[in-house]
């Protein structure tokens, strides 16, 4: 059987492509597999990049927030661990106003013989402490004596300049009745949401001695001695019977990426 000549052309070709496809095969596996691996490497930082990062004691967010001070005055024993829990809702005007002062960037604060400051870093700091939403007024506000600030006393508010002008008052208390505690854990249930956890005593101060107390309305006590410094006392918080209390901080309710302040409560453990 005579064989056209475009068949033996056409069978010279396939044979060609075959030859060339078979010289060829290790330099096209190569490609191929480092092409794999480029894309199971993206894959993986992709993948890598949509994991939460687990938030625990030491994880750089949880050093930025910001507590509200809960035993305003330190020459009584009242103080917001009375309540089984408190928001924001539940601090008054001057509280709101004077937690937020104390976290002015102290170079906002000028003392040019008068000590004072603009109103505008107060509002900035309570937004970014509270949240926008936060009801206040911008009137006069007290810095008491639980806040240990240099500045405790009276900001008398000028609404015509928009500036807080400083009066200082001198509080001296022979005796000091005081909140200690100590974090000893934090996570994050949603993206959203921080919680911190701490043991928590109540400290009176007197004549260089200390007495702890378990409870707020300082009755159960737990240990006593010379007192030195509150560090120390906070220390020896997780060998003691103390009591467990976590802040919430969430960031769904404060400004650009910070974590506001929500809530605070008694836990049980």
């Amino acid at each position: 059987m005579r064989i056209k000549k475009g068949t033996i052309v056409l069978i010279i070709v396939c044979v060609i492509i075959v030859i060339v496809g078979i010289i060829s095969m290790p330099n096209i596996y190569k490609m191929l597999n480092t092409s794999g691996v480029n894309i199971s490497d993206n894959n993986k930082e992709k993948k890598d990049s949509n994991v939460k990062e687990e938030i625990t004691m030491d994880s750089e967010i949880v050093n930025t927030l910001v507590y509200p001070v809960m035993h305003n005055d330190v020459s009584v024993i009242d103080n917001y661990y009375k309540n089984n829990n408190i928001t924001v809702a539940d601090l008054s005007n001057n509280d709101i106003l004077y937690n937020a002062f104390l976290n002015i960037y102290s170079g906002y604060i000028t003392n040019d013989g008068i000590v004072s400051f603009d109103s505008n870093y107060l509002i900035s700091r309570i937004e970014n402490m509270f949240g926008p939403k936060t009801g206040y007024n911008l009137i006069d506000f007290t810095v008491p004596s639980g806040s240990f600030s240099e500045y405790t006393g009276v900001f008398k508010y000028d609404a015509g300049s928009k500036k807080y002008v400083f009066n200082k008052i001198d509080y001296n208390s022979r005796v000091i009745y005081y909140d200690v505690k100590k974090m000893y854990d934090a996570s994050s249930p949603n993206e959203n949401t921080i919680n911190t956890s701490f043991n928590i005593a109540f400290v009176k101060i007197e004549n260089n001695r200390y007495t702890l107390y378990r409870d707020y309305n300082y009755t159960e006590e737990i240990s006593n001695g010379e007192y030195t410094n509150m560090e120390s006392l906070e220390n020896m918080l997780g060998t003691l019977d103390t009591k467990k209390y976590q802040y919430t901080f969430r960031k769904d309710t404060c400004n650009y990426d910070s974590y506001c302040f929500y809530e605070g409560k008694w836990i049980n453990e």
